[in-house]
């Protein structure tokens, strides 16, 4: 096993680089596998081929909506689609994954509730899915079913997608967040929905960062 992520109900698991799989209670055939059924054992994600290597994976949201990272050059996504959170420009389910073409040398991935979060090698941070609340970053409460380039953000080195917010970790350890904050999510000091980037206060020397469902955590060096 070299992957584990979970958010909501499924969990999704690569248990060897060539062949992520995962035991999800489905309700949009997150698992895959090209049909909609329940799972209660981990089951290898049909259509990823035995040479990409899955350099990261994502749950998003109950649903169960999945993307898989496939090395650095492209993303592969599967679920439920409603919000736009696969990023393929429609809101229609995929039973099995498809290319993300529109998003190339991907390093990381995170999936919140309905959006999703990719780092990409050049240290930008790309978001799609919901925007209620600002979750995209990028100015704006409308949400998108393509990638768009989280504002402002440079040198990042780590993002994370919660319920209805997000944080990125900078290259200099400050951490940065946006979307819902009504419990303070975002570490601001207010409780006011950001649609672009804030710097959380008096955070310096962080080397990692988590977002729940309605908070976030960093981890000092």
């Amino acid at each position: 096993m070299t992957d584990l992520t979970r958010e909501g109900s499924p969990v999704c698991v690569s248990p060897h680089p060539s062949r992520p799989g995962q035991w999800p209670r489905a309700q949009a055939a997150p698992a895959g596998g090209g049909r909609v059924s329940r799972r209660g054992r981990a089951v290898a994600v049909g259509a990823l081929l035995a040479t990409v290597t899955a350099a990261a994976v994502a749950v998003l949201g109950p649903a169960g909506a999945a993307v898989a990272s496939s090395g650095t050059t492209f993303v592969q996504v599967w679920g439920r689609g409603t919000e736009g959170q696969l990023g393929t420009g429609s809101t229609a389910h995929q039973l099995s994954p498809v290319d993300l073409t529109s998003l190339t040398q991907v390093a990381q991935i995170s999936g919140g509730r309905d959006h999703t979060l990719a780092l990409r090698s050049d240290g930008t941070a790309w978001a799609w899915g919901d925007n209620t609340f600002g979750e995209l970053g990028n100015g704006t409460t409308t949400g998108a079913s393509t990638p768009v380039q989280v504002l402002g953000l440079t040198g990042i080195v780590q993002v994370a997608a919660g319920g209805d917010s997000s944080l990125a970790l900078r290259s200099d350890g400050t951490v940065w967040a946006w979307g819902y904050n009504g419990e303070g999510e975002l570490g601001d000091g207010t409780t006011i929905n950001r649609t672009t980037p804030v710097k959380v206060a008096g955070l310096t020397g962080v080397t990692q960062i988590a977002a729940g469902d309605i908070h976030s955590m960093a981890l000092h060096s």
